[in-house]
């Protein structure tokens, strides 16, 4: 898997409101213990989405062979990550359609970092994923 030269682009500041944002803004606070453990564990759950989220964004522009090799090389048989089937199936569809399938954590991803040129053989590539997903969810 060799790396592809970063295609240049302006990429804006996300704005507010934003997930992403807002947890960067956490780091920043100081609170009392329980307002600090119930902050963490509500931004666990929220990594968790972001993390799923962007192995999506990534298997759908590496292809089927690249989302295969990623998924051994990073063991993601052992991550505590899945993602719904109906969110696969939402990246199919294009425009309007796809947006309104999308979850608060996914549209803001899209809205910072962009849309993601998909590979000529995405769904192959989300099929893959959700393969190797499937395997970490009977793993545990």
């Amino acid at each position: 898997m060799a790396p592809e030269e970063p295609i240049a682009k302006f990429v804006d500041v996300p704005s507010f409101p934003s997930i992403l944002i807002d947890a960067h803004q956490d780091l920043l606070q100081t609170w009392a213990p329980a307002r600090t453990l119930e902050v963490m564990e509500r931004r666990a759950d929220q990594a968790e989405e972001i993390a799923g989220e962007l192995l999506l964004r990534i298997s759908q522009r590496l292809g089927p062979e690249g989302t295969a090799t990623l998924m051994g090389r990073i063991e993601v048989e052992h991550w505590p990550i899945s993602i719904a089937a109906d969110r696969l199936t939402a990246e199919g569809d294009r425009g309007l359609a796809r947006r309104r399938q999308l979850g608060v954590v996914a549209r803001d991803l899209d809205r910072c970092l962009g849309l993601v040129p998909p590979h000529p053989e995405a769904a192959a590539s989300r099929a893959v994923l959700a393969s190797a997903l499937h395997r970490s969810a009977a793993a545990t």
